[in-house]
């Protein structure tokens, strides 16, 4: 490695040089902002005495020769520093340019900046250019060299823009001039140069970024697969490979969800959850040994991005698929897509190969499956903390000879609280739940209004809203013929009913105001109220049902409208919502033949301990502390129940884990279910182990040694606690 301080136009003074920017770099990128900052430097360094300097950072550059050779362009590839040396060679072009304008003078003065800093005029093609951006920015600096950007049809317009700025604040001023290039002349850079034989450039751009506001994992990834390799090669992978998969993002989801990519790409291909900023480590990790070349890596990387943009972006050309992806997006399920990249390639593989079937009826089936199972968790109140781990093993199940059933067995035989809610629990929390205030209230809605329809509507809040029939008015201004509705309980009933799935419907929005907390027969008839009603969500609520849910019918067979509106309709109302819910959310069914050979598996593979001889042994001391701990968790709650597994003991509320204990020799460590924001912890004994991993399902590690803080630690536990109950 070779590094000295330079003064900026020494360096770009230099004869027969090519900065060359390489293709997996990043677009130009900056803003008027940082450009603004760059040119007050500049201005304010012009007038400072001539030994003055300002240090802008620095430029390094990785040098395929060893040694430079002359007559020949030495070439230089730019690791860092692109963005200050592209914006400075905009300013240095804005200059000549506005030179040029002046006459004859002017244009003497322009050419010879443009000769001194810009071109390499001994020479043609790309080798004329001291700097050559990178493949999206290339033709556009090009041609604001040669003042032809006009002609451009596809240009950078961060490059336009920030040209413009610059060009602009010059408005042809022979004193700014002056007082610009002057200050140019007095910037400091620390100039790096890493050779082929002796450094390794990858290692060097790791630790460079390693500090501040280093690249993201993704732009580390890209480095790491094309940095040493040749400009052709560089050129062939990006164009076949890369650019493929930013493509399938987009310019602005490849900024924001590669990194999200790259880690579900790896918790695919490692069956463990990987955290979201060390993707890049985890991946190089992976790869090191398996002997790969990078176009294989390359191969494989894009293959996945095409399946996780599909299912991400909700942009397959499978409409069918398309809408079930869109569900997933809207429940948040990015758990499950590394389970759902896999099966996605399976089936595709499936369709070209026959050494197993996956049929896309069977691929829809499991998606809705992965569905209902999130979305029953949601209804029923299960925490979602255990979701990643779950969906991270889950295709360790699978029998490619037996694919849908192998998925669907596996989800039904989760238990504990990995469960898949059952009918019985999931109707009676879908009865119970304030859907109202939940997050998914809009898409239950529309499944339930789309329920068999051939024509679905989309509630998207701004034409559609939620009408409650029992208003949510407070109970101070309750108007007298809801009271009389309700009964003797009135303020008890209302705050109980009012926001479940049996109490709400759908109206326009233009409508909703005008039926306020009208009685039920006024809210029914006003013009465009509930009778006037398209939705087909509202039919429940116009017409008369009996205990079951079913329609009465006078002697004709038409339906008879309702009167009133008070619990009981609630109720009936509710058990119709509710088979809809279990009909569009299914339990899988399979029967005792197709599910048989995974319980069977399923009881080999779990031991079921009695007691915790088979952990590790304890000194005297840490005993005697587990066993107080032990004490005072089971005895918090009669729902609470202990399970004795291979590496820890979890303490549960009904289903749920809230604590688990791992037993070492000289000390335990207690670990919590519950998030760190929902904790109150004044000494800060719990430490976020969510990045490092843990036996157990909580993220909150309390290590203890003694009973020095047994009080305090207890208090804890028993917030980890509540918060469990608080879930259901």
């Amino acid at each position: 490695m070779k590094a000295r301080e330079s003064r900026l136009n020494n360096l770009l003074e230099i004869r027969n040089q090519k900065f060359v920017i390489p293709v997996f770099q990043r677009k130009y990128s900056w803003t008027e902002k940082q450009c603004q900052t760059l040119w007050d430097d500049i201005l304010k360094l012009s007038d400072r005495g001539i030994d003055a300097g300002h240090f802008i950072g620095s430029i390094v550059c990785y040098q395929l020769n060893d040694e430079e050779m002359p007559g020949v362009i030495n070439e230089k590839i730019l690791i860092d520093g692109q963005q200050r040396l592209t914006t400075l060679s905009l300013i240095m072009i804005a200059i000549a340019r506005t030179y040029k304008s002046l006459g004859v003078d002017g244009e003497r003065i322009a050419n010879t900046i443009l000769n001194q800093y810009i071109l390499n005029n001994d020479f043609t093609g790309e080798d004329k250019y001291k700097l050559i951006p990178t493949y999206d920015d290339k033709e556009t600096f090009i041609a604001l060299i040669n003042g032809r950007e006009k002609e451009l049809k596809n240009y950078s317009k961060n490059m336009i823009d920030n040209f413009n700025l610059f060009y602009d604040y010059l408005d042809g001023d022979q004193e700014l001039l002056q007082k610009v290039y002057k200050g140019i002349n007095k910037l400091d850079i620390v100039y790096v140069v890493l050779t082929k034989n002796q450094d390794n450039p990858q290692l060097i751009f790791e630790s460079m970024n390693s500090t501040g506001k280093g690249l993201s994992q993704g732009d580390l990834l890209r480095n790491y697969l094309l940095l040493g390799l040749n400009s052709n090669e560089q050129q062939e992978l990006y164009e076949t490979y890369w650019k493929p998969i930013e493509q399938d993002f987009g310019q602005d989801d490849y900024t924001l969800r590669f990194d999200f990519f790259l880690r579900d790409y790896l918790t695919m291909l490692e069956r463990k959850t990987v955290k979201l900023d060390i993707g890049y480590d985890e991946f190089k990790e992976y790869y090191e040994d398996k002997g790969l070349s990078k176009k294989d890596i390359l191969i494989n990387l894009r293959k996945y991005s095409k399946y996780y943009t599909r299912i991400y972006r909700c942009i397959d050309e499978d409409s069918e698929l398309n809408e079930l992806w869109k569900e997933l997006k809207i429940q948040r399920v990015d758990v499950a897509n590394p389970f759902l990249m896999q099966v996605y390639s399976d089936y595709e593989e499936s369709l070209e190969k026959n050494e197993f079937k996956l049929s896309k009826d069977d691929f829809i089936k499991i998606i809705k499956t992965v569905n209902s199972y999130v979305y029953r968790r949601y209804i029923v109140g299960i925490p979602t903390n255990s979701l990643n781990k779950t969906f991270a093993v889950l295709y360790n199940s699978i029998n490619k000879q037996d694919y849908k059933n192998s998925v669907i067995a596996a989800l039904m035989l989760l238990d504990s609280y990995k469960k898949f809610p059952d009918d019985a629990e999931f109707a009676d929390a879908f009865a119970k739940r304030e859907l109202y205030t939940l997050r998914l209230k809009n898409y239950t809605l529309e499944k339930l209004e789309n329920y068999n329809h051939l024509n679905p509507i989309v509630i998207d809040g701004n034409d559609i809203s939620i009408e409650h029939i029992l208003p949510e008015t407070d109970p101070n201004n309750f108007k007298q013929w809801w009271k009389d509705a309700l009964g003797e309980n009135w303020r008890e009933l209302q705050k109980t009913y009012v926001h479940r799935v049996g109490n709400l419907t759908l109206t326009k929005n233009v409508y909703n105001t005008q039926m306020k907390d009208y009685d039920f027969l006024k809210k029914l008839n006003v013009e465009g109220g509930i009778a006037a009603s398209h939705y087909r969500l509202s039919d429940s609520v116009i017409f008369d049902t009996d205990e079951n849910g079913n329609y009465l019918l006078d002697d004709k067979g038409a339906r008879i409208k309702r009167t009133e509106w008070n619990i009981s309709d609630i109720e009936e109302r509710t058990k119709i919502l509710v088979k809809q819910a279990l009909d569009i959310w299914k339990y899988p069914l399979l029967t005792e033949n197709e599910l048989k050979p995974y319980k069977n598996i399923s009881r080999q593979e779990k031991v079921v301990y009695e007691d915790i001889s088979h952990l590790p042994q304890m000194n005297s001391i840490i005993n005697d502390v587990f066993n107080k701990y032990d004490e005072f968790i089971s005895c918090l709650d009669e729902k609470v129940t202990k399970l004795i597994t291979k590496h820890y003991i979890a303490y549960k509320y009904d289903y749920s884990n809230f604590v688990e204990i791992i037993i070492y020799k000289n000390s335990i460590n207690i670990i919590l279910d519950i998030p760190e924001d929902l904790i109150n912890d004044e000494m800060n004994l719990a430490e976020n182990i969510s990045d490092k991993g843990s036996w157990g399902t909580g993220n909150l590690r309390i290590k203890v040694n003694n009973l020095e803080n047994f009080d305090y630690i207890k208090n804890l536990i028993l917030q980890s606690l509540n918060n469990e109950k608080n879930n259901y």
